[in-house]
């Protein structure tokens, strides 16, 4: 992380180094963040807490996650301890919390809305060809909860005014690989302007390492979706 400028103290105290970063620029945002690290009874303890605003995603994610698929100006809030007597050993039992917002971004790797209009028609069309491209959203927010080195995803929702997709999951800190469900929605509006019920769903899984997660639908939903069409088009018949 390169500072652009910052008020920074450091102490030492009974074998513990505390570090404080206030009203620091970074990657075009102000941040403010607190660290410390010192001895404890199983090795030794780290903490760390820090908040971010208006900064730059993609410089940010990338330098700091090696995460390169989002950009957007956005805000991030993170609190999380460890203990261990290895950095992998703390690594594993990092516990905290954290939320990020990210607003007029875009997410890179895949086009949304046109494989949902491909597959709205074609379901089982185009499975293994979901990548590339690049999707443009007014927002995107998620909720992270962090457990013995897991982070899992909670109220994870990409918004823009054709499509929304919701996501849940977990990714592993130690290992650095996601294991990620979603589902991605195209919007009706309506002639008021007002968004009804979307006309199509794609189930979706994120896997693999962060630095190159693959990108999969639920096959097993689509087929069950394609198979299921012409049964309720014949009922719907059965009724007339």
């Amino acid at each position: 992380m390169v500072f652009e400028k910052a008020a920074m103290t450091a102490t030492i105290k009974n074998g513990r180094f505390s570090l404080s970063v206030g009203g620091a620029q970074a990657y075009g945002g102000t941040l403010r963040a607190a660290a410390s690290i010192g001895p404890s009874r199983d090795g030794t303890e780290f903490k760390f807490d820090a908040n971010i605003k208006d900064f730059d995603a993609e410089k940010g994610f990338g330098d700091i996650a090696d995460v390169r698929q989002l950009e957007g100006i956005g805000s991030l809030s993170l609190t999380v301890t460890g203990e261990g007597r290895s950095v992998d050993a703390i690594a594993h039992s990092l516990t905290g919390n954290g939320d990020v917002e990210l607003q007029n971004g875009a997410l890179n790797g895949i086009n949304v809305e046109q494989v949902l209009r491909r597959l709205g028609h074609r379901p089982l069309s185009g499975l293994a060809d979901l990548r590339g491209g690049r999707t443009s959203f007014d927002q995107f927010v998620t909720k992270i909860m962090i457990a013995q080195g897991i982070a899992n995803f909670e109220q994870s929702q990409i918004e823009s005014p054709t499509f929304r997709v919701t996501l849940s999951g977990h990714a592993s800190i130690p290992k650095r690989n996601l294991d990620l469900h979603g589902t991605a929605s195209l919007k009706r509006v309506d002639g008021a302007g007002d968004v009804t019920s979307a006309p199509y769903d794609l189930p979706f899984l994120i896997r693999g390492s962060w630095d190159d997660p693959s990108l999969l639908p639920d096959t097993a939903a689509l087929i069950r979706r394609s198979e299921a069409a012409p049964i309720r088009f014949d009922a719907a018949k059965l009724r007339q």
